[in-house]
């Protein structure tokens, strides 16, 4: 694993008005990365933060504030929404906001019985504020994160979380804040699989005793003594850039980090928390079972997939039109004093684009309908149980077939591209190989392999096709796309074969983009 670079990212920190989390928003700031600081007010040096980065100059790095209670959803929404119409996009993702059981949240002042309550005996659904702050507010966050990041793919998410010592000791005056961080870290232990399965970095940090305006409130200010051995904020918000950033972590860590020794002889301790010694001692879980074959199963469908198994065309239209070429290849196609936008839209502007959706089918190997062209086994290895895949493939092609005679009644085939993404560019491979009339403007291809069909291309070979592939796709392996391009020479064709570092199961930016768009530029003779 490689390390995370955080300059030039963009994050949400939660709980940044002060503390820990505004410590380490300040670490962010001063290594290039801008944040959104969300947080229900801002302390006097949090308003100074602000100010100090609002107006920052070009290739500088910006905050911003966005008020937010984390109990309300809508405004956690408004807040995701926020970042993205004040970003390009949202690398990081801190999810560090907590309150220590304040008397109106806690276990020891029930609600209807305690007049310092505010959480009601009679709301439905029931909820205990502390909860909806420390634990149902943060899940809630990476869940929209970690759609947003399979969703495009050349993002390498990072999910950071501040848990507590609280998440694995005991207390019997706090058990409602003890109890949302063990739960806190028991989901991101939940999460381990995130970097290995879908490249976004994930883990927590269980800080002990911090000097922070957490422990300042009147309720709580006994606990912890100025003079007691705590950390300070800056002291922990350093192990949170390191957790950040270096390659041994991401994995689901639960990293504890507090102040020991003694007040003339203090350090910071760092250990990763060993959480398996709880594990069961008779067998490894879903030995006898089938736990662990249908989450591997669950991961598949993940990673092909998301979280969106019924996405629609639009939403696919959506998020392509939001890639962007460098600003010289859309000034090279524009032309000399023709500013364009940066997008397809933008760069072709007279071009037709056409998003046909593929159905909801029912798959075998998940047992789940989902969106796709076809039924398949294996990512993988796309032969293995290639039966599956007839049915719904040739429905695919002669749903496309159609398709494409449609158009041709609005333009010439020769103006016409097929392109796709993954199974979209294997339908439209199948959909153009058996065709016997060829002519088509080009063929244009990401993240695919194959079809498993017989052909015979020999009167098409003279169709331009532009292949790309990205190394860290997690999805389709890049030595599918490879043998891809192989088997197409192989027949005569006129490969443009590229290869990104990144863009993980998704359009390579700017690069990829730029050579996706001058093809298309060549390709329609503009």
């Amino acid at each position: 694993m490689s390390a995370y670079d955080v300059s030039g990212k963009y994050a949400i920190v939660t709980g940044a008005g002060s503390g820990i989390n505004l410590a380490f928003t300040e670490q962010l700031l001063d290594r290039g990365c801008s944040v959104l600081l969300a947080d229900i007010k801002l302390r006097p040096e949090a308003e100074e933060v602000v100010a100090k980065y609002t107006n920052a100059g070009e290739g500088q790095p910006t905050a911003i504030f966005h008020k937010i209670d984390l109990t309300d959803w809508a405004q956690i929404s408004s807040m995701w929404s926020t970042a993205l119409a004040s970003f390009p996009q949202v690398d990081i993702v801190c999810n560090g906001a907590g309150i220590l059981d304040p008397p109106e949240a806690c276990f020891w002042n029930p609600p209807g019985v305690s007049p310092l309550a505010r959480d009601r005996e009679d709301a439905e659904p029931g909820q205990y504020r502390t909860f909806a702050v420390n634990t149902a507010a943060p899940i809630r966050i990476a869940q929209i994160a970690i759609d947003y990041w399979l969703q495009n793919r050349h993002i390498h998410g990072n999910l950071l979380w501040v848990a507590s010592l609280g998440g694995y000791v005991h207390n019997f005056q706090s058990p409602l804040y003890f109890a949302s961080k063990a739960a806190v870290v028991s989901f991101v232990r939940c999460l381990a699989l995130l970097r290995e399965k879908l490249g976004i970095r994930n883990a927590a940090i269980c800080p002990g005793p911090v000097h922070s305006p957490l422990m300042t409130p009147d309720y709580c200010k006994d606990m912890l003594h100025q003079d007691d051995l705590a950390m300070t904020p800056q002291q922990c918000a350093q192990v949170m850039v390191q957790m950040l950033t270096e390659p041994q972590y991401g994995d689901g860590n639960i990293v504890e980090v507090m102040m020991v020794g003694s007040k003339k002889n203090p350090r910071i301790s760092i250990r990763d928390v060993p959480l398996e010694i709880l594990y069961p001692s008779t067998g490894v879980v879903g030995q006898d079972n089938h736990v662990v074959e249908e989450e591997a199963k669950f991961v598949k469908r993940l990673q092909q997939h998301g979280l969106r198994s019924d996405s629609t065309a639009e939403e696919f239209a959506g998020e392509l039109f939001e890639s962007e070429a460098s600003d010289e290849v859309a000034g090279l196609i524009a032309g000399p004093g023709k500013a364009r936008t940066r997008t397809l839209p933008g760069l072709f502007p007279t071009v037709r684009w056409v998003f046909p959706a593929a159905p909801v089918i029912r798959s075998e190997r998940f047992d789940t309908d989902i969106s796709q062209w076809f039924d398949m086994w294996s990512v993988e290895n796309p032969n293995e149980r290639s039966e599956v895949q007839t049915e719904g493939l040739n429905r695919s092609v002669a749903l496309l077939g159609e398709l494409i005679g449609m158009e041709e009644e609005r333009v010439p085939r020769g103006r016409i591209f097929l392109a796709g993404i993954s199974q979209g560019f294997v339908t439209a491979l199948a959909s153009f190989l058996p065709d016997g009339d060829g002519g088509f403007a080009g063929l244009v291809g990401w993240c695919s392999w194959m079809p498993c069909l017989g052909c015979d291309a020999r009167e098409r070979n003279t169709c331009p096709v532009f292949l790309a592939h990205a190394k860290d796709d997690e999805v389709v392996p890049l030595a599918n796309g490879e043998k891809l391009r192989s088997e197409l020479d192989g027949l005569g064709f006129a490969v443009e074969w590229h290869v990104y570092e990144d863009g993980g199961h998704w359009i390579n930016e700017p690069q990829g983009m730029d050579d996706m768009s001058l093809f298309i530029h060549r390709g329609m003779d503009l």
